[in-house]
């Protein structure tokens, strides 16, 4: 469990032969970046916290933002979010697994900004739902990142092609630069 900058330099020196990340786009041209799935980022909370961010700010209870890692990409966005429109968070703690997260907002502990997809069966089943707010968040996107060599690597492109028709996007193919 890494977070996306940390998965990309393992990439670029040389210890892992793939790196899964979430961005809103991948500027490194010294590796190949095969786009996953779209993942649209959500601001989420346990069902009966209010219904917008606004609110949610102004309430004791929910103003506890549960979020993982400093260098999360989404973190960052949210947090830059915020800042610019002069909202503030009380309490932040700080968790590394997406599960962990879920946890506490389902026992009514917060809120959180998550891929959407991560939450989908939460929010499906009623446990959480999504906080309006989030309409201003850019598109973020699942991407493998493989180095790129003279030479092609049947395995690594097999896995990618498995990959992208277990997130159901198998109509995306190939590099995006």
């Amino acid at each position: 469990n890494n977070t996306c900058s940390k998965n990309q330099a393992l990439l670029i020196n040389g210890e892992v032969d793939i790196a899964f990340v979430i961005n809103t786009g991948i500027q490194n041209n010294t590796i190949k970046k095969h786009k996953i799935s779209d993942d649209e980022i959500v601001i989420v909370a346990h069902h009966s916290a209010p219904d917008t961010l606004d609110e949610l700010l102004r309430s004791k209870r929910y103003n506890h933002f549960v979020i993982n890692e400093k260098d999360s990409t989404y973190r960052t966005m949210f947090e830059d979010f915020l800042s610019s429109n002069l909202m503030e968070v009380s309490k932040t703690t700080e968790l590394w697994s997406i599960d962990a997260i879920k946890t506490f907002l389902i026992d009514d502990m917060g809120f959180s900004v998550l891929p959407y997809r991560t939450v989908e069966k939460e929010i499906n089943s009623h446990k959480l739902k999504i906080i309006e707010g989030n309409e201003q968040f850019p598109t973020f996107y699942s991407f493998a990142l493989t180095r790129k060599k003279n030479w092609d690597n049947n395995l690594i492109d097999l896995f990618i092609q498995e990959t992208k028709l277990y997130m159901g996007s198998n109509k995306i193919k190939g590099e995006i630069d």
